[in-house]
């Protein structure tokens, strides 16, 4: 049976607002591990070390082109997929799922519909200092991620003060649930279930690509890292429901019960090198991320690594302000009852 090698780079749990670090990525890469070992041995062929990892062998130069042609085979030759994230966007995209979601399906609009989730997410990153000024969207999405925490009144109530100093400027009236502490809004933040944890969305997004990918049984093998661990159960819980169906995500993105993953698998990627390559695949997507925006300085090495990749083998979740082309790719979606099913699966978990 085809296995799935998962590994993630950037993590950095609840807290989504880390300066050095906004970006994170997810990677899979169907390979065995006899064909993941001669991969290693062809690249990297006087590597001592016990274990590749990105983050060590792209400080060294003499590593660039190895690194290169190992994510080039993965690509190409075992259907790898990367998949990458702005952080501080993701959790513009929890704030508004936590705490604004709720309000309007309890007044039964669909949130999630034409993709206006993902277009109001992209016009409160892009013009947040104009509307609210310099500093303000941090220190909101700062408190909702103490709130989504520890959940106290306290921290629930200078969430809302806070969004409420802010009523009155454009754009702040999607913010009014929060504003007049909307009963729907305190009952869902202080729901042990809400997390501004992201490695699960993360997660459905690849297994919904590697759905698409496979026409076979797969299993899916992660690390013991406390990013994929937390979610192992809800997993295995995916993998048993049998219940037949199909969810539309976007024009390129759809998903069907019961699903071809068959089994999840953890392991530690010492000994399973084909999780050292989903970490050489994750690690470079983010260097590729990170040069593209300034934040590092390119080289020789980090401006290639995104050139690799096309739509077939590469996801992102990043503010787009082409609104028009948003609401035509999520257009008719079943983005709302797919999450009530993967909510379902969580319920039956606990």
């Amino acid at each position: 049976m085809l296995t799935a090698y998962v590994d993630e780079s950037g993590y950095t749990g609840r807290n989504l607002l880390c300066a050095d670090q906004p970006f994170m990525s997810l990677a899979a890469v169907f390979v065995s591990q006899d064909d993941a070992a001669a991969i290693r041995s062809r690249h990297f062929p006087r590597s001592n070390a016990p274990e590749l990892k990105h983050k060590s062998l792209s400080k060294r130069p003499n590593y660039y082109d190895p690194l290169l042609s190992v994510q080039s085979e993965c690509l190409n030759n075992h259907k790898g997929i990367s998949y990458v994230v702005d952080k501080k966007y993701m959790c513009i995209l929890k704030m508004l799922d936590d705490c604004i979601e709720p309000v309007w399906y309890a007044m039964g609009v669909d949130f999630y519909q034409n993709g206006q989730h993902l277009a109001l997410a992209s016009l409160i990153y892009a013009t947040s200092v104009a509307f609210w000024g310099d500093g303000s969207l941090d220190r909101l999405l700062s408190l909702y991620q103490e709130a989504a925490h520890i959940k106290t009144k306290e921290a629930i109530t200078s969430l809302s003060a806070f969004a409420k100093k802010l009523q009155g400027r454009e754009l702040s009236e999607c913010l009014a649930p929060i504003s007049f502490m909307h009963p729907e809004f305190v009952e869902n933040i202080s729901s042990p279930r809400t997390s501004t944890n992201i490695a699960f969305t993360l997660l459905s997004g690849l297994i919904n690509r590697l759905e698409q990918s496979s026409q076979d049984p797969y299993i899916v093998h992660h690390d013991r890292s406390d990013a994929m661990r937390h979610y192992h159960g809800l997993l295995k819980a995916m993998c048993n429901d049998t219940a037949p169906a199909e969810y539309r995500i976007s024009d390129v993105s759809q998903v069907s019960y019961p699903l071809k993953l068959y089994d999840v698998e953890e392991g530690d990627s010492k000994e399973q090198f084909g999780l050292q390559l989903a970490d050489l695949l994750a690690g470079g997507v983010i260097s590729g991320a990170r040069a593209a925006v300034g934040l590092d300085m390119e080289n020789e090495y980090n401006t290639k690594v995104l050139t690799q990749y096309s739509d077939e083998n590469f996801m992102h979740m990043i503010p787009e302000t082409d609104f028009k082309e948003t609401a035509r790719r999520f257009a008719n979606n079943d983005i709302s009852t797919a999450i009530i099913r993967v909510a379902s699966n969580a319920s039956r978990q606990e």
